[in-house]
């Protein structure tokens, strides 16, 4: 059942999920299986917020997700709300994406970023 934050912002990944508004898959991307969550509008749209950003691979992090992981996820939902589709998602070598990221160039990204959408769009 999808739901009304209200004033409420889940504070772990599990809440998060529990919004029941989050699809959430792992992409195979330049070699890298690459984490993301995308929330889907009521209707169909034309319009595509993303934001980079992921899950702490730390348990501990995981437990008390950082306030941007949590803004992130209040956005894509309020995104949502105004017929956007969000895509959220991990860079690899980071969340729980696959890769290097001492490895990483703008290039890489950006290609990440493309062939993610592209996945996705199928």
């Amino acid at each position: 059942m999808k739901s009304e934050l209200g004033r409420f912002l889940p504070q772990t990944e599990a809440e998060w999920l529990q919004t029941g508004e989050f699809e959430i898959g792992n992409s195979l991307i330049l070699g890298n299986s690459i984490r993301y969550a995308l929330v889907r509008p009521q209707a169909p749209s034309r319009t595509l917020t993303v934001m980079v950003g992921g899950i702490p691979r730390d348990a501990e992090r995981q437990r008390t997700l950082p306030l941007i992981n949590k803004l992130y996820g209040r956005l894509a939902l309020l995104q949502a709300r105004r017929d956007s589709y969000s895509l959220l998602y991990s860079q690899p070598g980071t969340g729980k994406s696959t890769g290097d990221l001492s490895r990483e160039t703008f290039r890489t990204r950006i290609d990440t970023l493309v062939g993610l959408i592209s996945d996705i769009a199928r």
